[in-house]
């Protein structure tokens, strides 16, 4: 006879807490691609997965200083979702124009999120699709990265005097022309009256996904020696380094968020869509070094449980599942009814506490 007896458990997944290789991430940290779990360096990262569109909770985990509106957002889930379980569709109306009639406007600061920091250099990495149909017309807005404070207010023909901040947004243009429409401190980036473009020298296309990574350092104090780079669909577009972000040392200057900000516009009547229009976003990722796109051959299975034939107080192999559902191989060590899973699979361990229930 078997010195002890075996159990099957099924893990519901209560999360208490996540890290990997011991740095807390910031925004959605149990809803990290599997690609990037194990990335010391990631800051931030938020797929839509975890919360409702806006609601309490995400307007915390994101740092929402406030939005525009989110309440028109629509959340598409299972099979129509691009990563994960969700992902957001944002409308522009027809004949719509600017941010209180189109798109969507969310500023991400790290300064109203719970050990938000700025920094001096970060990379931003995002994934958006123009649904087949979407007019360009003249152009609109998409995200970019922004600084800290009330950044996002260096928009809207509101310029950088060097001291109060900068945003480093996109832009499509007609035909879907793509550029970084910058509100930098005057200099050889000053945009006349509105942001300076930064030509990218590729279009957005319609019906397809595009992966945007951008890269900002900023500068040291009186010297123009400040970096952008840019990749579209993991290729080089952009890449310069003479750039001034700021004239003084203060968080104003410091990377510190993202500006999601999309809408036709411009501000008259010929930069509105001839019909309405719909993007999808997904897969928001902050880092101290490149992200890269998203690896699909990564996941693997679907469901939101783990199971498990383990013996009390013993080690046992188990096939689990995170919280996406992927199925990984792990090792799960019972504490009472605390189960505490490693993952193992050739990577720093990732260390995620859930609660068990037999049943």
């Amino acid at each position: 006879m078997q010195s002890f007896f075996s159990t099957t458990l099924l893990f519901l997944f209560t999360l208490i807490g996540y890290s990997i290789a011991g740095a807390a991430v910031l925004g959605e940290p149990n809803a990290i691609e599997s690609g990037l779990q194990s990335r010391s360096d990631l800051v931030f990262y938020g797929g839509f997965e975890a919360f409702g569109a806006c609601d309490a909770a995400f307007n915390t985990a994101w740092g929402a200083a406030w939005n525009n509106r989110c309440s028109e957002v629509s959340v598409l889930t299972g099979s129509s979702a691009y990563i994960g379980n969700k992902t957001w569709r944002v409308n522009y109306p027809a004949r719509g124009v600017g941010p209180a009639s189109t798109g969507l406007q969310i500023p991400a600061s790290f300064q109203k999120m719970a050990a938000g920091q700025p920094y001096d250099s970060l990379y931003l990495r995002y994934y958006v699709k123009f649904e087949s149909g979407f007019d360009f017309a003249r152009g609109g807005k998409l995200p970019g990265l922004m600084s800290g404070d009330d950044a996002w207010s260096r928009s809207g023909g509101n310029q950088p005097n060097g001291t109060n901040g900068w945003t480093m947004r996109f832009m499509w243009r007609s035909g879907g022309a793509a550029v970084v429409y910058a509100y930098l401190p005057p200099g050889k980036y000053f945009g006349d009256g509105w942001g300076y473009d930064m030509a990218l020298n590729r279009n957005f296309q319609t019906g397809k996904w595009h992966c945007i990574e951008q890269f900002v350092k900023i500068n040291t104090i009186g010297q123009q020696n400040g970096k952008c780079t840019v990749w579209l669909d993991d290729e080089k577009v952009l890449d310069l380094s003479d750039i001034e972000y700021r004239t003084v040392d203060n968080t104003a200057g410091k990377v510190g968020g993202i500006y999601i900000s999309t809408f036709h516009g411009g501000n008259d009547a010929s930069w509105a869509p001839s019909v309405t229009s719909y993007t999808q976003f997904d897969a928001f990722a902050l880092a101290t070094k490149r992200v890269g796109p998203y690896n699909p051959s990564s996941e693997t299975a679907t469901g939101s449980m783990a199971a498990a034939r383990m013996a009390p107080n013993k080690k046992s192999v188990v096939r689990a599942f995170d919280i996406h559902g992927r199925a990984t191989d792990r090792r799960a060590v019972s504490e009472g009814v605390r189960v505490v899973i490693w993952s193992n699979a050739g990577r720093s361990t990732c260390r995620l506490e859930a609660r068990a229930k037999a049943l």
